[in-house]
């Protein structure tokens, strides 16, 4: 029995990802961000996460890594840690002005690269990639349990 890796749903998985990740890295790159610390300016601004352990949580990243992209995006000014009311030993994450610009340059390059690489694809194909992929990930196990 031969394998044909070329028609895989891991090859072809794997290739697509490499195809987003190539140009949105390059243009994450020129805005002086990752991608994890582009998603933790949107953790932080967009979805209100305050604080690290939530963003491990919800992005189902280790805590170290948060951990270090969180103290760049402090260091850049895109974030700052403020004293909680509740409760003075706790701090929260709080996007700053710089980080939310950064955030919707992130924004705005997520989505100049996904119209790019769906160019080749009539806009009935990008919709249903983009739903089966959704359907997919919805079928998996979600990332905080892995």
């Amino acid at each position: 029995m031969t394998y044909d890796l070329k028609a895989s749903f891991g090859y072809q998985l794997s290739r697509a990802a490499r195809a987003v990740e190539r140009g949105f890295e390059e243009e994450l790159k020129a805005l002086d961000l990752t991608r994890l610390q582009w998603c933790l300016l949107l953790g932080i601004g967009q979805d209100g996460i305050t604080q690290p352990s939530g963003l491990s949580e919800h992005f189902g990243l280790d805590r170290a890594a948060v951990s270090r992209g969180l103290t760049r995006l402090e260091k850049q000014k895109y974030l700052r840690r403020v004293v909680c009311d509740q409760d003075a030993r706790n701090r929260l994450l709080v996007i700053t002005d710089e980080g939310r610009v950064a955030m919707q340059a992130g924004i705005d390059a997520a989505e100049r690269n996904a119209e790019q690489v769906l160019l080749a694809l009539r806009p009935r194909e990008r919709i249903r990639v983009v739903d089966l992929l959704a359907a997919f990930n919805d079928a998996q196990t979600p990332l905080d349990k892995l």
